[in-house]
């Protein structure tokens, strides 16, 4: 006799489950028979099942009492899967607190209470948290639906959301929303018997101060991802903490709220990124590259042939500070080989560039990024006196002045950060200077020095995005529910 498996889901959901087809076929491929039964169907006999696996009861968000019933019932005639216990602590949102005591990095989330006073928890909020917008929802919800995305700054709009939710006798979560989610969307890793099987992106489902959702659940942009090995780290130590054993399966949604992340601060930390930059279209200061190993008077000389200039300036690739870095005379041919071979004796690639007269007058001109978005600009005075030694300190002393920069200035440093492959930076530097023909082109890029001395309102900023970006994830749905609806 065959194993008989019910695939639990609801009437709303019927044909919309995209998940029901290829798993009708898995069972009948096992030599199974599965068919898909409503939860709230009073004919259904449960009895006949070996197992009830649920599905798609999205609907059970606003029936909650007589869904935890059907629960209680079917757990006592067949096996449930999950089960019981599970089923029903996944069912409500406040699970969220119980991963945080358990260690798992979730969302800062501030629950309000029926009864409770909407206005005051509002304003606590938003006083503790730093957030240009933040999410309302119901804290039994599936599919977005009663889900919205508010400003900062519409806390009437906000406020009324609240008091529907909880004048219809719902709890209700407010969460910071962070912009990332626009750009990366939220990473979905699914477990089955335990073990990871795969991960998707979910792109962003909540438009700034649009209604939520009339439908069943809000329409998702769905695409295969692999996930970073954070992201497995932080789903397989938000399973590992759960007190219910190994589940059948699982999914566990997460969204990256890292700061500057690792592959931007790696590839940052070497100059060689001005190649990448100029491949990208980026306009760069013309550079050589002297690699450990190769003919420094050779690569020296093809540069001169290829560069016209007065002055040159010599500096390692991976440096900061101006330590190690001078500038030199045309003529001054031996003096500059003697600094590259110094750098590279100490297995150090270096950096020829042309030095621009421009500069002894203009400067270099310094913009900084918040959160992506434009915060203020600075002038750095000349730092390198012909032919003088390289500063012997942390740091060459630097003459510096508030700036407004030209508009092709910030042209070129919007372009040069859009250009990147790590989306949005919590924080950027494009340091710019002016060639030959007064035309902006890119020196440096990602200085973590911001010069708030010149614009105290950017420490307030970074702070707040700082503190914006700091859950370095969100566990929304670690069990219970076959996708977000």
């Amino acid at each position: 006799m065959k194993t008989a498996v019910a695939l639990v889901s609801a009437r709303a959901a019927r044909g919309l489950d995209e998940d029901m087809p290829p798993l009708l076929a898995a069972f009948a491929a096992a030599g199974a028979h599965a068919e898909i039964a409503d939860w709230d169907d009073p004919e259904a006999d449960w009895a006949r099942f070996d197992a009830a696996l649920l599905r798609s009861a999205w609907d059970y968000t606003e029936r909650l009492p007589e869904f935890l019933d059907w629960i209680a019932r079917v757990d006592a005639i067949t096996t449930l899967l999950n089960p019981a216990p599970v089923l029903r602590w996944s069912a409500d949102k406040h699970y969220l607190r119980d991963l945080e005591r358990l260690g798992v990095p979730v969302v800062a989330t501030t629950f309000v209470e029926p009864g409770a006073d909407a206005r005051e928890t509002l304003g606590e909020f938003l006083e503790r948290e730093v957030c240009a917008e933040l999410v309302v929802k119901p804290a039994v919800g599936a599919g977005s639906r009663d889900t919205r995305r508010h400003a900062r700054a519409a806390s009437a709009e906000t406020l009324a959301h609240v008091r529907e939710l909880l004048d219809a006798h719902r709890a209700v979560l407010l969460q910071p929303y962070f912009e990332g989610v626009d750009q990366h969307g939220e990473t979905a890793l699914i477990y089955i018997n335990g073990r990871f099987s795969h991960a998707i992106r979910k792109g962003p489902l909540l438009p700034l101060g649009a209604l939520a959702t009339d439908g069943l659940f809000a329409p998702e942009t769905i695409t295969r991802r692999e996930p970073g090995a954070d992201e497995r780290a932080v789903a397989d130590r938000t399973l590992a903490a759960l007190p219910y054993g190994e589940l059948l399966y699982a999914r566990v949604d997460l969204i990256t709220t890292l700061l500057n992340p690792a592959p931007v601060l790696r590839w940052s930390a070497d100059k060689h990124y001005l190649r990448d930059l100029e491949r990208l279209g980026v306009p760069v200061v013309a550079t050589t590259f002297v690699e450990p190993g190769a003919d420094a008077r050779e690569t020296l000389g093809e540069f001169l042939e290829r560069e016209v200039c007065a002055e040159l300036v010599v500096k390692p690739a991976v440096g900061a500070g101006s330590r190690d870095t001078r500038r030199h005379a045309r003529a001054a041919s031996a003096e500059t080989l003697a600094h590259v071979r110094e750098l590279l004796d100490a297995h150090r690639a270096v950096l020829l560039q042309p030095y621009f007269e421009g500069v002894d007058q203009h400067g270099e001109t310094a913009l900084i990024y918040i959160n992506g978005r434009f915060s203020h600009a600075i002038r750095k005075g000349p730092l390198l006196p012909l032919g003088a030694l390289a500063t012997d300190g942390l740091f060459a002393p630097e003459t510096i002045t508030r700036r407004e920069p030209g508009a092709d200035e910030r042209a070129v440093a919007d372009r040069t950060l859009a250009a990147l492959p790590y989306g949005e930076l919590l924080y950027a530097r494009v340091d710019l200077i002016r060639d030959a023909a007064g035309k902006p082109c890119l020196l440096e890029l990602a200085e973590p020095s911001l010069f708030f001395a010149h614009e105290p309102r950017a420490a307030v900023q970074l702070a707040a995005a700082t503190l914006a970006w700091c859950a370095p994830a969100k566990a929304a749905a670690p069990c219970g529910k076959s996708t977000g609806r």
